[in-house]
């Protein structure tokens, strides 16, 4: 793998993090896609952008059809990340189901991150998937009836303006033929949260989070919709990551604390 083709693209220069923040896009979405939120971490998180084939400086290579291709990616690039200090991953709506199958093959790998972060995000098991994916394509396409010409893309460069739709519709392909009939247990804390108009994952959605974990699960609601992390108040942001990536190391390491002793991945 070539330095050009590395998922993984630092999003702020923090040299001397306690913490890192692995970011997974939204479809479509490239490390750039979490700008507002990078604002908002503390002084002791390093956060590094996932830089998905087809966009940014993978331009030249094929889109991903495949949440497992993602998530393999990924955790590779991520293990000795996840070593080197206590690291959580969060994914937003798309991004939240490529940060779970991530969680779980580091998990499998014996090199756990500290957390899963799922923003906006249906849990595998819910049934609410295939209607949320519908429901975000049916938008896309209603928006590409208005678009006007390229204009929005023209900052992403000549090459991308070319093809700009191309990515999301192979994120929206990823979704569609993801599914999972008995998800896995994350051996890990979970923090859900949402928009409080969302109409794909609204509050109540969140739940069946709950059962993929034997850890707490926290939640919390922010003002706006889908993508309320565009229009979330700084303030609401800055507490999010606050508490999720507090410096304290109260919490127990992942992989260890309350949960059955059976085999190394537990299904529901």
């Amino acid at each position: 793998m070539t330095q050009a083709s590395m998922p993984l693209v630092p999003v702020n220069h923090r040299p001397q993090a306690t913490k890192g923040l692995i970011l997974l896009p939204y479809a479509g979405g490239s490390p750039r896609s979490y700008q507002l939120l990078v604002k908002e971490l503390p002084e002791h998180v390093a956060a590094w952008g996932v830089c998905l084939p087809g966009r940014e400086r993978r331009i030249s290579e094929q889109p991903f059809t495949d949440i497992m291709e993602v998530a393999r990616e990924v955790a590779e690039a991520s293990t000795d990340i996840c070593t080197a200090m206590p690291t959580v991953l969060f994914g937003h709506s798309m991004g939240g189901l490529c940060a779970y199958e991530t969680a779980l093959l580091l998990q499998d790998a014996g090199t756990p991150a500290a957390g899963l972060a799922i923003s906006s995000t249906a849990a595998p098991h819910s049934g609410l998937l295939p209607d949320a994916t519908a429901c975000l394509l049916n938008e896309a396409i209603r928006g590409l009836r208005s678009f006007n010409e390229l204009e929005p893309w023209e900052s992403l460069g000549a090459d991308q303006a070319k093809y700009p739709l191309a990515p999301f519709f192979a994120d929206m392909s990823m979704l569609l033929r993801y599914e999972r009939q008995a998800p896995s247990l994350v051996r890990l804390p979970i923090w859900a949260s949402t928009g409080s108009d969302d109409p794909l994952v609204p509050p109540s959605a969140l739940d069946p989070w709950k059962e993929v974990t034997r850890y707490e699960m926290s939640t919390r609601i922010h003002t706006g919709g889908h993508f309320y992390i565009e229009t979330a108040a700084q303030n609401s942001l800055r507490d999010f990551f606050g508490t999720l990536l507090a410096p304290a190391s109260s919490e127990p390491p992942a992989g260890h604390g309350h949960h059955d002793s059976a085999t190394d991945r537990d299904t529901l």
